[in-house]
């Protein structure tokens, strides 16, 4: 593997965690709606934009280092040079194992919002006195999160080939 294969799946690692963590925090978009609203019918917009502007930015940096991270690699290594590993490990695998760490991070800790967020839900249908709409919000958020986390798991391989089949064609080696 050369220097910048290394920095290059670095920063895919990288990109991943920063989309990963920006869905998970997206779960907390609903209170900050409700924060926004001053009155009953008079809503405060600038907070709320503030949020999806900066959501969109974090979304773009993440798809930039995924997918644009050969190009960033090769302007940070200036002079790139072949490290020798005793041990072999190729790309495709140390993406895979990568996103299978991320999505057992995802269902190891949360975990417990998951099973919270099926009691929620379920007593949502079977109540006399249903919940509100931001605490359906949340469990229904927390539940496409463990979904996310359980794809990545249970896709490693396929979707680490589809990244570098992508990032090869944005390259233009395909």
């Amino acid at each position: 593997m050369k220097k910048s294969d290394i920095i290059d799946l670095a920063l895919k690692i990288f990109g991943f965690y920063i989309i990963a963590s920006a869905i998970l925090y997206l779960q907390n978009f609903h209170y900050l709606r409700l924060m926004a609203t001053v009155e009953a019918n008079n809503t405060n917009y600038t907070g709320l934009g503030i949020l999806i502007g900066f959501s969109l930015l974090v979304f773009v940096i993440g798809y930039l280092l995924i997918f644009k991270s050969t190009k960033i690699a090769r302007k940070i290594c200036k002079n790139d040079f072949d490290i020798n590993l005793s041990f072999d490990l190729n790309y495709s695998k140390v993406l895979e194992i990568s996103l299978m760490i991320l999505g057992l991070i995802i269902l190891i800790f949360k975990f417990s919002s998951f099973v919270s967020s099926i009691t929620q839900i379920v007593s949502q249908f079977t109540s006399i006195h249903p919940q509100s709409n931001p605490s359906i919000a949340f469990s229904v958020a927390t539940l496409l999160q463990y979904i996310l986390g359980y794809i990545l798991l249970t896709n490693a391989k396929a979707l680490s080939n589809w990244i570098i089949r992508v990032n090869q064609k944005n390259i233009g080696k395909a």
